[in-house]
């Protein structure tokens, strides 16, 4: 998915990239941009699932309550995921590895 701000972009092998600044209005906001992610992850094509956002230079709050959703519904649902952030990123330290990491231990964390 593309957008001025920012895209979304499956790079098969399942692995989706967001990149760019996402800021919209309302959790409820993401889920036009999110749906091909969940259609990604409900395909099981894929054993394991990884979501890079090493190029996402802005996620609001919104956009991290939809972001620990998706964490939630891997883990209710048992898909392996992998969240991959970038050092330096003050946003990627603080709410990857400390807060989103917290909801599933399982999930693997990488900051790269």
């Amino acid at each position: 998915m593309f957008n001025k701000d920012y895209q979304i972009v499956d790079a098969s092998n399942g692995v989706i990239c967001l990149t760019g600044v996402l800021r919209l209005p309302s959790p409820g906001a993401y889920d036009a941009p999110f749906a091909p992610i969940y259609k990604k992850i409900q395909s099981e094509e894929f054993s394991t699932f990884v979501l890079d956002v090493t190029d996402l230079v802005f996620l609001n709050s919104a956009g991290l309550t939809a972001l620990a959703q998706l964490i939630i519904y891997c883990r209710e649902h048992t898909i392996p995921l992998t969240l991959k952030g970038k050092k330096g990123v003050p946003w990627h330290e603080k709410s990857i590895s400390r807060s989103l990491a917290r909801l599933w231990k399982e999930m693997i964390v990488e900051l790269v």
